[in-house]
Order: C-alpha cells, then structure tokens, then sequence
C-alpha cells in the first residue's frame, strides 16, 4: 500500500531503458521464443546487447530434445564464449576480452554449417574466435524454442558445464535469423524476434539506466526472505538502505498473537519494535535536520537483547528496554517478510502498512554467532521487488 503523501519532496521514479531487459533476478530467470527450426539447420545468425558486471551466466541456449545438438552462448570469467554440438561432438570457445564491465557489448555469432564465428564487437575493434565443430555432420538438429537470459526450472542439460544459471545483466537488440535448407538461391530468414512480446518469461525485469548493487523495492509489495524464524532470547540484524518515503516497512517478523519484530520508517523516524508478549518495546531514532529522504545509504544495527534493545543508525545508539524483565523471549516460528508484507498476514510489531520504497542491501541476520547473509534472489516470494540491481540515481 502507497500514496503519494508519503513520497520524499526529492523522489523522481527511476529511469528505465526502454526494450532492455534485466536477467538474473532468480536463478531461473529467462524469456523463450518460439521459432521454426528447420531454418537454423544449415545457418545461424544470432546478434544482441548484454550488459554485466559478472564474472559468468547463462546468456544464450537452444537444443535437441536429448541435448546431442545444442546451442549455448555463456559468460565465463568475464568472457563471451560460445559452444555447439551438431550431433557428432562438441566445440567451444570464448573471445579473449573482459566483457564484464558494466556497458554495452554487442555480441555475434554466425554459424554456417560446421563453422562457427563468434564475435565481441567495440566501438574500436571487433574480437573474434572462429570454430569448427568435429567430424562431418554440419546440420543443427534443435527443437524451435530458444531460452534467452537462463532457463526454466524444470528445464536442465548436461552438455555445457555448471553455469546454466541466469546471468545477472541486461539484454536488449536481440536480432536471430536462418535460411532454408540448401536453396539454390540463399534466402535469410529474420525470425523477428521481439522481446516485449516473448513466447514465455519468468522473473525478468527492467533495466535502470544506471546501476548499482542491491535490491530494488518499488512501493507496492514485499519480499518474503525466510519461511520460518525463531527470534527467541536475542538477535542481530544489519543492513543498508535508501529510500524515497517517508514510511514504510524494512523488515518484519511475529506469530498471530503477540510475539514480533518489526523495522520501520513512520513520517521520517526509524521504529525498531519488539514484543516478547508482555507489551511492545520501542527503539526510535529521529534522523537530526536531515531526513531519510536524502538519497543517501544508511546503515542500520538493530540488536534485541532479551528485553533490551539496541538500534544504531549511522552509529547514533539508541537503547530501550521492557520494565517487564521476565518477558525476554519473542516466540515467533514465522516468515521474517522484507520491504513489506502480504494483506492479511498479523504483525504484531508495526504500526504502518505502507511498503517500502527504495534500494537495500547486506542484510544479515545474526544469532549465537551463526550469521545468515539474506539473499534477495533467492526470495521465496517476491512481489514488487528486483533484486540484484539499484537505480543509481536516488530510488
């Protein structure tokens, strides 16, 4: 829930790039087009922009129904390699250049029977590998379904090594043609695919101008980071954020009668509430002159400590406790719900509904040493949320 009263005076919704789409927002994030098969037996030429900071991904794979032929166009350490199998064995290669820095790089592959190019192409210069695959079969033999940014979940293969999970980075341009089989005369074929329009997607996102690490919560829903936690006697938890609102919910977790914890920014404060039962404990820190509406990281620190409490905020400490030691154990065996939380679901340590608007990052949740890194793209639910990628302009 959101409304613009709640908007900092400075927010201007992030700018995305139009017909770029972001990959990685899960492991299995990806989009499929459908396509006639029978074309890309002889040739195949394949063309499309990627932008990434990772070191490897799964960019690109068509195959057979057993995987003898195959496709693939991976990252691996930073560079675009291509592998293909026409059925009697399989060849692989990468172009010798870093592509992993955050810009655009077109990428290339022209493949005509056993030959295969694959090309980085710069303003200054093209990189290239050529290949050639083994023996003498040199028809691609591939079910009409390319996978672009990853693969389904229930979709897997065995012939191109460990990275067949979505690459975190953004694609846009993608241009595949073939040619009929052996015509006299060469006829290209431009399957024209469109990537605002895919056969299938799964958790694929948009694209920000700029960017940079963390997760982006767009106000309306919530992230659901654990299926089940025990607050119990004491816990840590620490992360960044940056928002463009006033209010909204960091990070909640509570049973259905009482017990709970909660974050969170009512008008411009920053509430850490815990309820072991026995009445809620309020931690409150007021950011002075300068609000939270300044585009700026803020670290937080939010210790409970039986019935004490402990929040730092850019390490301003603020401390709380219950008159009521004997009450020091928050009985939660709940979904600890990030950025917001689903309608219907009881907290019992908030006040606002509002989602959070804004980027967060490093959230670690500490108990009797054990510290769990939260990753937000391997949320179990996710609603309004892009992990992995931050507009870099104020969110």
């Amino acid at each position: 829930m959101s409304n613009l009263q709640d908007s900092c005076a400075s927010a201007v919704a992030p700018t995305s790039l139009e017909k770029a789409y972001q990959f990685g927002l899960n492991r299995n994030s990806h989009m499929s087009f459908a396509f006639d098969d029978t074309k890309v037996r002889e040739k195949l030429f394949l063309e499309f922009e990627l932008r990434t900071k990772e070191l490897s991904g799964l960019v690109l794979y068509m195959a057979r129904i057993n995987h003898a032929d195959f496709v693939s166009i991976q990252i691996k350490e930073g560079q675009a390699c291509l592998g293909y199998d026409l059925g009697h064995g399989n060849i692989s290669g990468c172009v010798p250049f870093s592509i992993n820095d955050g810009t655009w790089h077109k990428i290339r592959v022209q493949r005509t029977k056993q030959r295969a190019v694959l090309a980085v192409l710069t303003v200054e210069r093209r990189y290239i590998k050529q290949m050639i695959s083994p023996k003498t079969a040199d028809l691609l033999d591939v079910v009409g379904i390319v996978y672009v940014g990853g693969l389904p979940q229930d979709y897997t293969t065995k012939r191109i090594g460990p990275i067949l999970y979505s690459i975190n980075g953004c694609i846009r341009n993608l241009t595949m043609i073939g040619s009929p089989v052996s015509t006299t005369t060469v006829v290209n074929e431009d399957f024209k695919l469109d990537m605002a329009a895919p056969t299938s997607s799964h958790m694929v996102g948009r694209c920000f101008v700029a960017t940079e690490t963390g997760t982006y919560f767009d106000g309306t829903g919530y992230l659901k980071a654990v299926s089940s936690y025990r607050v119990g006697l004491d816990v840590s938890i620490t992360f960044e954020f940056r928002t463009s609102k006033t209010s909204g919910v960091l990070l909640a977790v509570s049973n259905q009668a009482n017990d709970g914890l909660g974050l969170e920014i009512v008008e411009g404060k920053l509430l850490f509430h815990v309820d072991n039962g026995a009445g809620r404990i309020t931690a409150e820190y007021m950011p002075e002159g300068r609000s939270f509406c300044d585009g700026q990281w803020h670290n937080v620190t939010a210790n409970k400590l039986r019935h004490r409490l402990e929040l730092v905020v850019d390490g301003e400490k603020i401390q709380a406790q219950s008159p009521n030691a004997r009450s020091n154990t928050c009985d939660t065996n709940d979904p600890i719900y990030v950025g917001g939380y689903p309608a219907g679901v009881r907290q019992a340590a908030l006040s606002t509904i509002s989602s959070f608007r804004g980027c967060m990052r490093n959230l670690k949740i500490t108990k009797a040493s054990k510290t769990m890194n939260v990753q937000f793209n391997k949320a179990l639910e996710i609603k309004g949320v892009q992990p992995l990628s931050c507009p870099a302009e104020a969110a």
